[in-house]
């Protein structure tokens, strides 16, 4: 049998998901945002041992050990009040640029599915993950204020379930900043989903609307992102007059 050379590395994507009744791994799943370069790290602890000794020997009789926690960190570079509210509970008042988030008094960890796609090799799944987050950074001109996550693997409550999966990749995402090149869309009737989607397909007809979605709609400009589980990855800001 011969090797297998394949590597993992690079990150083309972080998806999540609401766990499914059952326990088991979700199959719905949606992005955060942007994860920020050099700041998603893997941790796995050693194991904490323990010997047994008798009286008349110097080697262990036996020996007993836990295995160590295993979890991941990352900083998400950009955020809304959607996702503000996603992470930290909370409350969103009002709508459009005048909608206020309100953050909870107590913040409590989420628990979700959670699937890594690197840019090549092989796919990590986990069907339970506790995400707890934190905002960090600083308010300069060389610095950004982010959201800090650290979530830690956890056993999954369906009986059976594996606590987490590997599958090599088979296809290779699209990034969209290669399809969408005509990012000023002109003047539409109004700032719908579906009027942007209609324009952002006559202009560049090689993207597939049907594995893309539109967020941040304001007057004049809206972002188009991939669907998660869809062929493409990234986003794109697009700009346009009503």
């Amino acid at each position: 049998m011969a090797t297998d050379k394949t590597i993992t590395r690079g990150l083309q994507k972080i998806e999540f998901g609401t766990i499914p009744a059952d326990g088991g791994m979700t199959n719905q799943w949606f992005r955060l945002g942007y994860t920020r370069r050099e700041t998603f790290t893997f941790n796995s602890e050693d194991g904490d041992t323990t010997d047994f000794y008798s009286e008349e020997s110097d080697t262990a009789i036996d020996s007993i050990t836990v295995p160590g926690k295993e979890s991941f960190e990352l900083d998400l570079m950009n955020f809304n009040l959607e996702t503000l509210q996603k992470l930290f509970g909370g409350t969103i008042k009002g709508t459009g640029d005048d909608a206020i988030y309100c953050a909870p008094n107590k913040i409590e960890a989420k628990e979700w599915s959670c699937k890594i796609t690197p840019e090549k090799g092989y796919i990590f799944a986990y069907p339970r993950v506790s995400i707890m987050p934190k905002l960090s950074g600083s308010f300069t001109k060389n610095e950004l204020m982010q959201i800090h996550l650290v979530c830690t693997i956890l056993e999954p409550t369906k009986e059976g379930e594996s606590k987490w999966q590997v599958q090599k990749i088979t296809q290779t995402l699209l990034n969209l900043n290669s399809l969408l090149q005509s990012t000023d869309i002109g003047k539409l009737k109004e700032n719908s989903e579906e009027s942007i989607l209609k324009r952002v397909k006559e202009l560049n007809p090689l993207v597939d609307i049907s594995n893309v979605e539109v967020s941040n709609i304001t007057k004049n400009s809206a972002t188009i992102s991939e669907k998660a589980g869809g062929e493409y990855i990234g986003s794109v800001n697009v700009g346009f007059t009503v």
